[in-house]
């Protein structure tokens, strides 16, 4: 676990896939066994502080997302029900350490907000809950997860009360948070120019080139004067002459 984060971050593309691989497999207990050791091993790396620029957490919790998503519609829900209590307990547990892992914990519970099994959407909404009232400061980086993922919860039968209040929790703290003032200072300018450049009634801009076919005129440089008539007398010393 002393390693630097950068060698960590190549072993894991391989460690990752194998636990990937491995938490789909047709086995039960092989499945459970992965869980597990892939719970222990993020709780190790959760421990360690994440520098606001990173994302490692987000990398090394990618596997429980994606072992949620191939057993989505499995017959075996235990593999689900794990999946879900380990990432509740690590949010319970670990709250404090999580920083860009917030991402895949929302997406792995909006996953379960939609799923068939009550208790699943109990259990994740639970975590959830805990995690917006004590904290809601490490949320904000992931605000439209944590917006998505309250959505599908209000359209659960079951959560949908509680998830509305918790949306109105999110609105006050929102109104009383930097989230607005980050995300126009940082993303409001590409935001605006990507609405003008997609907007059918926008001003184009247009730039004239001149091209080295038809080069434009240069008025520094003398024009050909105009050829003016030759006065009646001219035309007859002219006439004189040819005779």
């Amino acid at each position: 676990m002393d390693r630097v984060r950068f060698q960590w971050q190549s072993i894991w593309r391989t460690v990752g896939e194998h636990f990937t691989w491995v938490g789909s497999h047709k086995n039960l207990h092989v499945v459970t066994y992965a869980i597990d050791s892939l719970r222990q091993l993020a709780a190790k790396f959760l421990e360690k502080e994440e520098r606001k620029s990173f994302s490692y957490q987000k990398m090394f919790l990618r596997p429980f997302e994606t072992i949620m998503l191939n057993n989505l519609t499995s017959r075996q829900k235990e593999i689900k029900e794990y999946v879900v209590m380990c990432i509740a307990a690590l949010c319970q547990q670990k709250a404090k350490y999580i920083r860009s892992g917030w991402e895949v914990i929302l997406n792995i519970f909006t996953l379960a907000a939609q799923d068939t099994e009550a208790h699943l959407a109990a259990q994740s909404f639970q975590a959830l809950d805990y995690a917006v009232t004590n904290h809601f400061g490490l949320l904000e980086e992931s605000f439209p997860e944590l917006v998505n993922c309250l959505s599908k919860f209000s359209m659960n039968p079951q959560q949908s009360t509680k998830a509305l209040s918790l949306l109105k929790v999110c609105a006050r703290r929102l109104s009383t948070s930097q989230i607005v003032e980050d995300y126009v200072e940082g993303q409001g300018r590409a935001v605006h120019q990507r609405d003008v450049s997609t907007c059918p009634g926008a001003p184009q801009r247009t730039e004239f080139r001149a091209s080295s076919k038809n080069p434009s005129p240069d008025m520094s440089q003398g024009q050909p004067k105009p050829r003016t008539k030759a006065s009646p007398l001219r035309r007859r010393a002219r006439r004189r002459r040819s005779s």
